[in-house]
């Protein structure tokens, strides 16, 4: 691997920074226009198609994108979609798809333990906690 230091001009960070690269777990082909027209981005989407279901995408509005990341998860005709957030430096071909977030929602809880730190408790329980809404 080659080590080339090189400030990376601010239009190139504008395009990459509210950009996902994901992958959909099925061994068939997939129309990506099905994304667009589920996700309804306010201001555009751009899918470049890497390799077998392997994609990214570029948003052009940072909250069309948190929606996206967020939201999920998103399946397409029944096949999970797995989302890593991107910086541009990595190849999108040797990102490792090893994860994805799940809301979870916990019933009966007594009142008492109805704080955050318990739901990261819980959470801590099924996987990685990552965040916490009171619906109080």
């Amino acid at each position: 691997m080659l080590d080339f230091d090189e400030e990376t001009p601010a239009k190139k960070t504008e395009e990459i920074e509210p950009s996902l690269v994901g992958k959909l777990m099925t061994e068939g082909n997939f129309n990506v226009r099905t994304m667009k027209n589920v996700w309804k981005p306010s201001k555009g989407l751009v899918i470049r198609d890497l390799d077998v279901n392997l994609f990214v995408f570029q948003f052009f509005l940072h909250a069309d994108r948190a929606y996206v990341f967020n939201e999920g998860p998103w399946a397409f005709d029944g096949n999970l979609l797995l989302l890593k957030e991107w910086t541009g430096l990595d190849q999108p071909s040797e990102i490792q798809f090893t994860s994805v977030r799940f809301w979870v929602k916990v019933y009966d809880v007594p009142a008492m333990r109805q704080t955050k730190k318990y739901e990261e408790f819980i959470g801590s329980q099924i996987g990685t906690f990552v965040n916490y809404e009171d619906l109080i």
